[in-house]
């Protein structure tokens, strides 16, 4: 029987500043080597002339955030947020993956019952 497991560890800290709060947070994650070639391996079936057969190795994840949330009304908020991880290096080894980086941003509105 193979283990399979991701431990993460994030911490946000809570910035209040006039009528927004803003949350500033850091994350650590870490990726057996069971749940990395499942998502970024390749398979001998799964391999083709343009596509090389793959195993991966345990891997890691850090990532910075940065959200704001400010009130519209009463039922409505504004919320948005940037996100950036890095991926251990071994990540980009994989055929499937072109960098070990992803930046990720986000704006909406939040509706409250």
């Amino acid at each position: 029987m193979e283990i399979e497991f991701v431990q993460y560890s994030f911490y946000s800290y809570l910035i209040q500043h006039r009528n927004w709060d803003i949350y500033v947070g850091g994350g650590f994650t870490y990726y057996s080597q069971n749940i990395m070639d499942y998502y970024i391996g390749v398979s001998s079936i799964e391999a083709n002339e343009n596509r090389a057969e793959f195993t991966a190795d345990e891997g890691y994840r850090t990532q910075l955030e940065l959200y704001a949330q400010h009130p519209i009304s009463e039922s409505w908020s504004f919320n948005t947020g940037v996100t950036h991880s890095y991926f251990s290096s071994n990540v980009k080894e994989s055929p499937l993956v072109d960098t070990n980086q992803v930046t990720q941003v986000m704006v909406g509105v939040l509706y409250v019952f």
